[in-house]
């Protein structure tokens, strides 16, 4: 209960109002007692106080703000906390306390428009409280306010560089709109300034390997991990380093390492995915692929078998992993689960809606190339086109290799759907040159549409084949 003294003020200056002696001594006395009492945990013996409080001096803001943060320890009394809270600010209009706590409450409620509005109020009012300006900060990026949020924060770091709440917080800004080389530059800052917190660590690592500035985030890994050994998140910021220069085989062993240490979860979860990358990109090439129904298949086919172990294993700990369904799915496709593939795909983009990504068509559409007849090629350039649609540098060798690590035989499949794409498309050309058939076409534009949306979400039939009969 002593948390609840912290998350919610108990006043500790002079009453607001005038009280005569000797009342004004025992009510004193009184109030301090019920603060005793709240920081102990007493919170029904001080609520029956601030009570009375309230009654014999209606008018004593902090008083109000006592009987506050009793009402504020159970949520069947929120209400009541938030009238209080509210009476507070209203008889003690200087006192930033109330606001603060009232715009708390907003937020255990869930309440975050509101909330933000209090804590901001009460910011403003004592721009020297450096808790109150990173809970505002927080509160307002809840509500997507960033401008003012990183306002918050510049405060506190000019009164304290190395405050590591307003560092991470503003970084995390930063960071977020992709601002990397100026987050970066803060959190170098605080290295320099001798800052060792493993979150400083974790947030610079992230920003550096966003920034694919892997070399640097593989230094900045190293030197945390030396304050902080076991951190699972600078540990796997490692490994992203690591897969971001190209060095799969290191990753595969730090990921084994990390792994093995961490247990069963999102830590574990995350380690998984990350081998599961560092093994699907030592995986079988196109021409390589039909090896691996001989009897002495190469070591890729077994570097595949296993990254799709390792992924499945990722989605049992951790399926909020961004993108871990598509890796998935490439993961059936390296091993010739092809109708596996197209499962997982079809189930992905139809629960993603509106939000799905390019690569989700790009990888579908790799899958159906996969089976090889005339109506799956055809359907693969349909899913190839939606996804350029969706981003136009979907199909770069820039995004698929190295910013989203494609595993080799993936985006050969991809370059020869580019090529079909654009024999397609010169093909037409010659045929339609000087025909007038530029109308009808865009009157099919609707029909096209429609054969998509029904293509992939009206209970196509998945194909139970296999890659090599």
């Amino acid at each position: 209960m002593a948390l609840l003294a912290l998350v919610f003020g108990v006043a500790t200056m002079a009453p607001a109002v005038t009280l005569a002696e000797p009342e004004g001594t025992l009510t004193l006395r009184r109030y301090e007692a019920a603060q005793r009492m709240v920081e102990a945990g007493q919170v029904d013996a001080a609520r029956m106080i601030a009570r009375v409080l309230v009654v014999e001096h209606p008018k004593w803001g902090q008083a109000w703000n006592l009987l506050g943060v009793t009402y504020a320890a159970s949520e069947n009394t929120f209400n009541q906390a938030d009238e209080a809270f509210y009476q507070a600010a209203l008889w003690d209009k200087e006192n930033p306390e109330p606001l603060r706590n009232r715009g708390l409450l907003k937020q255990r409620q869930g309440k975050n428009d509101k909330a933000a509005e209090l804590l901001l109020k009460a910011a403003e009012m004592d721009e020297s409280d450096v808790p109150l300006q990173v809970a505002t900060a927080r509160a307002l990026v809840a509500v997507n306010r960033i401008t003012e949020a990183k306002q918050r924060y510049q405060l506190v770091l000019a009164e304290d560089p190395r405050n590591l709440f307003a560092l991470t917080g503003v970084g995390a800004l930063l960071v977020s709109l992709g601002e990397y080389s100026e987050a970066i530059a803060l959190y170098e800052r605080a290295v320099e300034a001798g800052e060792e917190s493993a979150l400083l660590f974790i947030n610079i690592t992230d920003a550096l390997v966003r920034a694919g500035r892997f070399e640097e985030a593989l230094r900045f890994a190293e030197q945390g991990l030396t304050h902080a050994k076991s951190d699972f998140q600078i540990w796997n910021n490692k490994i992203r380093a690591l897969l971001g220069l190209e060095r799969f085989v290191e990753a595969e062993e730090e990921s084994r390492r990390a792994v093995g240490e961490q247990g069963r979860g999102m830590a574990q979860g995350v380690s998984n995915y990350l081998l599961g990358i560092a093994l699907s990109m030592q995986g079988c090439s196109k021409a390589q692929a039909p090896a691996c129904l001989q009897p002495q298949p190469p070591e890729c086919c077994a570097k595949d078998s296993e990254a799709l172990t390792r992924f499945e294993e990722a989605l049992a700990t951790a399926p909020e992993i961004r993108d871990l369904q598509i890796r998935l799915a490439l993961a059936h496709f390296a091993v010739g689960s092809f109708e596996d593939a197209e499962y997982v795909l079809r189930e992905y983009i139809a629960a993603q809606g509106e939000r799905v990504e390019a690569e989700a068509f790009g990888a579908l559409a790799v899958v159906l190339h996969g089976f090889g007849e005339p109506r799956d090629v055809e359907d693969a350039l349909r899913l190839y086109r939606e996804a350029r649609e969706t981003a136009p540098d979907f199909d770069s060798e820039e995004r698929l290799r190295t910013f989203r690590q494609w595993p080799k035989h993936p985006i050969e499949v991809i370059s020869a759907l580019r090529q079909l794409d654009a024999d397609a498309r010169a093909e037409q050309k010659r045929s339609r040159k000087g025909c007038g058939c530029g109308v009808a076409e865009r009157g099919q534009l609707a029909t096209w549409w429609m054969m998509l949306v029904a293509f992939l979400g009206g209970g196509y039939l998945i194909r139970r084949r296999r890659r090599y009969d």
